[in-house]
């Protein structure tokens, strides 16, 4: 995860999303007594525009004390960091087999559709996921496989269309 100011958009702003409502569901948490799906809602017009605005803000501020980190109204070097080393110990990047194909549809089966992507570190990912995303694709898991040069892999599902 990248330093980031408020107002800021792009890439960068929705991984910080995807990862801030990430922590909230596997850490079970209710920053500001809003669930999961109250966030995703609360969140869910600035998320689109993948933007840094009030609600973004609110929720790191709500996440921030419940992870024990200082305060911050951006994402500081040393938040991102923090914010990082917490992903990392609930497995959001770990390591996993090694894949063989990149950023191809794989067979289906049943009701879903599966890709995987492919590339060099996980802000890149987090971005193609975030382009699936907008076409239904959902990012299921992350594998680091650090023996490849495109060792950040990304393996997404949707329901068939």
């Amino acid at each position: 995860m990248a330093p980031i100011q408020a107002q800021d958009k792009g890439p960068a702003v929705a991984n910080l999303q995807q990862a801030m409502l990430f922590i909230v569901e596997k850490k079970q948490f209710s920053p500001a007594d809003h669930s999961l799906d109250q966030w995703k809602q609360v969140m869910s017009d600035e998320s689109a525009q993948q933007l840094f605005g009030q609600r973004t803000l609110q929720l790191l501020l709500a996440l921030l004390p419940e992870l024990h980190l200082p305060a911050a109204e951006f994402v500081t070097p040393a938040v991102a960091d923090a914010l990082n080393t917490v992903l990392q110990d609930l497995g959001a990047f770990a390591p996993g087999p090694t894949p063989t194909s990149t950023a191809q549809p794989a067979p289906t089966s049943g009701q879903w559709e599966y890709q995987m992507i492919s590339v060099a570190n996980a802000t890149e990912l987090l971005s193609q996921a975030n382009t699936q995303g907008m076409h239904g694709w959902v990012l299921v898991g992350v594998v680091v496989d650090t023996a490849r040069p495109d060792k950040y892999v990304g393996f997404l599902k949707r329901k068939k269309q």
